[in-house]
């Protein structure tokens, strides 16, 4: 009975947390249609991400875009 429960709440938890992960693959065609918004995708992504190869992928594009930022906006 209480492992029914359990498997439920598990099979649940993990459907959730699907539902709201962002793919590298969304991040990257958002990043076609506006590079600025792509930023917070790549940074959940380096957040939540399981493995270490879209980590890095999504890392290397928000320094990218950092750098790009910073000289397309000049700090007075």
């Amino acid at each position: 009975m209480y492992f029914k429960i359990y498997y439920f709440i598990i099979v649940f938890l993990i459907f959730i947390y699907s539902l709201h992960s962002v793919s590298y693959e969304e991040a990257y065609a958002m990043e076609k249609e506006d590079p600025l918004f792509s930023i917070p995708l790549y940074e959940e992504l380096v957040r939540t991400s399981q493995k270490s190869d879209i980590r890095k992928t999504a890392s290397s594009r928000l320094f990218f875009f950092m750098r790009n930022i910073a000289n397309t906006f000049p700090l007075f």
